[in-house]
């Protein structure tokens, strides 16, 4: 059984880590990851939003402190 509190193993882990997330960071770039910035002046009901949740049929529900909004 591996002890996972050995240095060895978590230096190991630590660095799988890292390599793990420059991967996904590089392929994000090469796909041409967008972001669309929303506020309440181009749809929000309030700029804070506190809940995020994205159901089954794909819709994306927003949870403030004004309401539920999708």
């Amino acid at each position: 059984m591996i002890n996972l509190n050995s240095r060895k193993y978590s230096r190991y882990f630590c660095s799988l880590l890292v390599i793990l997330s420059l991967s996904l960071l590089l392929q994000a770039q090469q796909t041409g990851t967008l972001f669309n910035h929303f506020n309440n002046q181009n749809g929000l009901i309030m700029n804070n939003v506190e809940y995020i949740h994205i159901d089954m049929d794909g819709f994306v529900w927003l949870g403030t402190y004004a309401g539920l909004q999708r």
